[in-house]
């Protein structure tokens, strides 16, 4: 899988083969080798800055929905949909 963009479902529990992400309906996110590699860091308890606001955006995306999937169902994520918002705004 390294260099390789990969199919990510936070519902499915993470990384999903091509066999299982193509028949797949719902919320398939396609990784980027970078972003994978920093949430493999992550994972591991190391540190990695994210420069870039785009690359920001993207992690807090995939966190926000994957805490709302796991843990808040339908309830609204007000501080982490704020969080999000003020990242795309750049602040």
């Amino acid at each position: 899988v390294a260099g390789e963009t990969v199919p990510f479902s936070y519902s499915q529990g993470g990384i999903l083969c091509q066999r299982c992400a193509s028949g797949r309906t719902g919320a398939v996110r396609h990784v980027p080798p970078r972003a994978l590699a920093t949430i493999r860091t992550w994972l591991a308890g190391g540190s990695v800055g994210l420069g870039d606001p785009s690359e920001r955006r993207a992690h807090l995306r995939l966190l926000r929905e994957f805490v709302q999937h796991h843990l808040a169902g339908e309830a609204r994520l007000g501080a982490l949909l704020a969080w999000e918002e003020r990242a795309r705004a750049g602040v």
